[in-house]
């Protein structure tokens, strides 16, 4: 995909705050990493994605990508999933 410009540095920026130095897919799963979920974080992934896997001493997160109608999800649309998971799972702090 092209960049398309302030959004993507914010998203990048977005990632980098959350401390996360990996964002990427590999293979069918998405893996975020390095990660500490607290409780609370772990029960909404549970929720949210049941199928994804953390793995606490790696300080890893892998999520299988969403699919439709059996395909992975690609281009614009798994961007969009991404950030919504970012934004799920790694809020940022209000002032």
């Amino acid at each position: 995909l092209r960049s398309r410009g302030l959004g993507d540095v914010y998203k990048r920026q977005r990632v980098q705050r959350a401390g996360i130095g990996e964002f990427v897919v590999m293979g069918s799963k998405l893996r975020v990493a390095p990660v500490v979920l607290p409780d609370s974080l772990q029960a909404r992934l549970r929720r949210l994605y049941p199928t994804a896997k953390y793995l606490q001493q790696a300080e890893a997160l892998l999520v299988p990508l969403p699919e439709r109608h059996g395909e992975i999800l690609a281009g614009a649309e798994l961007l969009a999933w991404s950030w919504q998971l970012l934004d799920a799972l790694f809020p940022l702090a209000t002032d």
